[in-house]
């Protein structure tokens, strides 16, 4: 009886321990990504848009991507011990998935998308964290869901110059100034 229990017992361990093995490679990344991103400067694409005579300035989908991990950078609350190791951007006019790799407990790494709306409020871009998928699971909002990403646009523009408005293209952003 004692017999059959232990052997009961012990191959329910190691069927979930099998379980978890499988569950980790199954999230495992499939591509290495990291938060590198190089600093945008909207004053020189400024000096590019003088240079064409037209008062806008195009972001394309490597700027956006920029912007979004240098915010991501900054975001060094983990939440639910959920850390996030890189990531890259696709840009779908207003819409952005994001491929990451995360970190869970600084154990085990995931791969997920993130999927963000683009919304711009004057001056401000905004970034709003949508949903969150591991391969085809939706993760609650409740647990892993990122703060609105905030970028004033215009903090490095020249006091003459503002932006009048913002238009997401499929692959980028257009950007049309005006003077004050």
């Amino acid at each position: 009886m004692w017999k059959k229990l232990i052997l009961t017992v012990t191959g329910i361990i190691i069927l979930l321990i099998i379980l978890i093995g499988v569950l980790i490679v199954y999230v495992k990344p499939d591509q290495a990504l990291n938060l590198q991103y190089k600093e945008i400067v909207i004053m020189d694409k400024v000096a590019d848009m003088v240079k064409k005579r037209k008062m806008e300035v195009q972001l394309t989908e490597e700027d956006i991507n920029n912007l979004l991990k240098k915010q991501l950078a900054l975001q060094t609350d983990a939440m639910n011990d959920v850390e996030i190791l890189g990531a890259q951007i696709h840009l779908q006019g207003p819409l952005v998935e994001a491929d990451v790799n995360l970190r869970w407990k600084n154990k085990v790494q995931i791969a997920a998308k993130l999927f963000f709306q683009l919304e711009w409020d004057s001056p401000v871009l905004e970034i709003e964290h949508l949903e969150t998928r591991i391969k085809n699971f939706q993760i609650p909002n409740s647990y892993f869901h990122l703060e609105p990403i905030r970028i004033p646009l215009d903090e490095s523009l020249p006091k003459p110059l503002g932006i009048r408005e913002l238009l997401f293209n499929e692959d980028s952003i257009l950007i049309h100034f005006k003077l004050f």
